[in-house]
């Protein structure tokens, strides 16, 4: 390359190949925790719309994403959820947050303590879109919206979250799921079963 100040040494150029995707994928086994839940209850506000709760159970009290013993994991990378209905399979919601750093004593990347807050979403805050609870939330507005066979509001659904690691123009793919379950606060959950 001829610049003001000389020619430089020679420049490794990668070659564009149209018919490969604009974002390479790399091949790694990430994985979740098999049989990972997360249980959130939601609201009606006084305003008629609804509030996903702070306090949630889950599985554990950590989420983790195992990586086989040859993955380097990159610098500054993001998890880049995408939430999906169980029953229709329709995308509910997308949001995108930092990875965890990666522990390589137990080899995975572990949302728990204030990493796994922030990743849920708490009231310090207010819910945004970069949280689970802030992008579900306009779904289970549009829920609350209808009723079920019962006359109540529907609000009660089961969701999906599938991820992938990203940094930079590298996105690996994580294997497995998170599966979310939404009920109201106030009723039995015997009554407030997700319905068609």
């Amino acid at each position: 390359m001829a610049t003001p100040y000389g020619v430089s040494d020679h420049l490794f150029i990668p070659v564009y190949n149209p018919g490969s995707a604009s974002q390479p994928q790399a091949s790694c086994d990430l994985a979740f925790d098999p049989n990972a839940s997360i249980a959130l209850t939601t609201t009606k506000t006084k305003t008629g719309g609804w509030k996903i709760n702070e306090y949630f159970q889950g599985s554990s009290d950590r989420i983790a994403i195992e990586a086989p013993t040859s993955f380097a994991a990159p610098t500054g990378a993001e998890l880049r959820c995408t939430v999906r209905d169980e029953e229709t399979g329709g995308t509910v919601a997308t949001f995108s947050v930092p990875a965890p750093a990666f522990q390589s004593s137990s080899r995975s990347y572990v949302f728990t303590g204030a990493d796994l807050r922030n990743f849920i979403g708490d009231t310090s805050r207010p819910a945004t879109d970069k949280t689970l609870r802030g992008a579900i939330k306009p779904y289970i507005d549009h829920l609350g919206s209808t009723q079920n066979v019962g006359g109540l509001p529907n609000v009660a659904c089961n969701l999906i979250l599938t991820a992938e690691l990203a940094a930079g123009q590298q996105v690996i793919p994580i294997d497995g799921s998170i599966a979310i379950q939404i009920r109201r606060a106030d009723q039995v959950v015997a009554d407030d079963d997700a319905t068609p």
